[in-house]
């Protein structure tokens, strides 16, 4: 492989993700999708999810291209199948054998890092982008260590092990992802996710304060007013999080040379959640193609990748080296069970 010069010595070129999608287009797709889904009774599901994944791929554009979604619906269906076969087959167990509860659970966490990894590798695999796959090489074992073991020692620790897990769990989704040859790599200290847990930790505090206060001088008003705190300050912490996560792990992320940058705002992303949440429970749900794309669009606005260098010499070496590797990108494993 090519050595890469270093980024200093290179011209940096801002390419901005752009969404395209439009709410009316999308609604066309996400109707049909629905009620074949309702109608099939939930069969068509898997059709529907490539469809849905197809035109958000399809209207995401970098650099004057496309991103493409390759997964095959029958795969899907497969994954849902043998899913909800299992579920079944405990629930008429469990009826009779109480004690395959506790068991069937246990397995299922045991199985857990299996899942993901197989979930991460079928859908890096069936995403392109020009024509070059995607790829993710987690092993069960560091899947196991950051999915099992870690999540244990955050309660035992109060908290403390968080944003150390967060940290591990972003690097092993990222480290592990490929673009052709070349590997992503999440360049990040813990100290970044601390502030984000102490930060979030004194959100929690004023609005329980809040509502404390609120209680303290207005009474009777209260029983009404702290669910819409709670609901606000809810909703508030997950933007906060999602933006600032989000932030992070572009913002120290590189391919090769290249770098990436995310400006999510917390404040416009909860007012985004929120009047989508509005409009979705006011429309009795037919505003969900007009949330969901005005979300994907927001989310494109504030993304960029800056390429050290010309990223068309940058792709082009990648089609060589998948080339001269000989890899058959075929399917990755015989099912897949996301929704």
């Amino acid at each position: 492989m090519d050595q890469q010069p270093p980024a200093a010595s290179l011209d940096v070129q801002p390419h901005a993700f752009e969404f395209s999608g439009k709410s009316k287009e999308y609604f066309k797709i996400w109707i049909v999708n629905l009620c074949l889904t309702i109608i099939t009774a939930g069969i068509y599901s898997a059709w529907a999810k490539v469809r849905n994944t197809q035109y958000f791929y399809g209207n995401t554009h970098l650099n004057n291209a496309v991103f493409q979604y390759l997964a095959k619906p029958m795969v899907i269906l497969k994954g849902r199948l043998i899913a909800v076969a299992v579920f079944i087959a405990y629930a008429v167990a469990a009826s009779y054998y109480p004690i395959v509860e506790p068991i069937f659970f246990i397995a299922l966490f045991a199985l857990a890092p299996f899942v993901i990894v197989r979930s991460l590798r079928f859908r890096m695999r069936n995403t392109a982008y020009r024509n070059i796959r995607f790829n993710f090489t987690g092993s069960y074992g560091e899947a196991a260590l950051v999915f099992l073991l870690l999540p244990i020692a955050i309660p035992l620790t109060l908290g403390i092990m968080y944003p150390y897990w967060q940290r591990r769990s972003q690097q092993f989704i990222v480290n592990n992802t490929a673009y052709g040859t070349s590997n992503f790599k999440l360049n990040c200290d813990t100290g970044p996710f601390i502030r984000v847990f102490i930060t979030m930790f004194g959100l929690m505090l004023l609005a329980g304060l809040l509502m404390v206060g609120v209680f303290a001088i207005a009474p009777k008003i209260g029983p009404f007013v702290t669910p819409l705190l709670m609901f606000l300050a809810y909703s508030y912490g997950i933007a906060y999080v999602t933006a600032t996560i989000t932030n992070i792990v572009f913002n120290h992320s590189n391919l090769n040379q290249h770098s990436f940058e995310s400006d999510l705002k917390p404040g416009s992303l909860f007012k985004i959640y929120l009047t989508n949440g509005i409009a979705v429970a006011f429309s009795l749900g037919l505003l969900i193609p007009w949330a969901l794309v005005r979300l994907a669009n927001y989310r494109a606005q504030c993304t960029q990748l800056n390429a050290a260098g010309d990223l068309d010499n940058f792709i082009a070496a990648e089609q060589r080296q998948v080339s001269a590797l000989g890899e058959e990108f075929g399917e990755v494993f015989d099912f897949d069970v996301g929704l």
